[in-house]
């Protein structure tokens, strides 16, 4: 009796992992079939299908003797997005983002409570690391003691170093 079982057990699992090696051939044959198409046919695709990547071959040949603004617009559309506007054109960009490395010294709230900063866990206090920051933005920092309330503060990004300790 207790052969049949393991038999039928192994016959199960033999089974089971056939069908996944089948389900994963027809998966790749179907995607290869779909890529080796030619472009004629991909033209003529329903709308679903319309929003592939072009073949390689496509691109190459619309890369080949191409501008950069019209290398831009060929990435762009292959990968389904708005073309980047033109240096010169009309519409305002957004400034710049100014970012700082600064060193952060933490000295506050009791031993080994969790430090968040900007929601992130960096470590534990005492702490002394590099962070990154915003120039003119306010930095949040979160002290999570294993007893008691959480202690949140703001200190505004600055280059160089920043300092939170406890009031003595």
């Amino acid at each position: 009796m207790i052969r049949l079982q393991r038999f039928e057990r192994t016959a199960y699992r033999l089974s089971l992992f056939l069908m996944l090696v089948a389900a994963a051939r027809f998966g790749w044959v179907l995607t290869r079939h779909q890529w080796q198409r030619p472009s004629t046919e991909r033209a003529s695709t329903t709308s679903r299908e319309h929003n592939e990547l072009p073949a390689v071959a496509d691109l190459q040949r619309q890369l080949a003797l191409a501008s950069p603004g019209a290398i831009e617009s060929a990435i762009a559309a292959a990968v389904g997005s708005n073309p980047p506007a033109a240096a010169g054109s009309s519409s305002s960009a957004p400034p710049p983002r100014n970012f700082i490395k600064s060193y952060l010294s933490v000295q506050a709230g009791p031993a080994r409570s969790e430090l968040r900063v900007d929601g992130l866990l960096v470590g534990r206090t005492p702490y002394v690391g590099q962070i990154g920051c915003e120039g003119g933005k306010t930095v949040k920092i979160d002290l999570l003691p294993p007893k008691g309330m959480p202690k949140h503060y703001e200190v505004p990004c600055l280059e160089g170093e920043m300092h939170l300790r406890d009031e003595p």
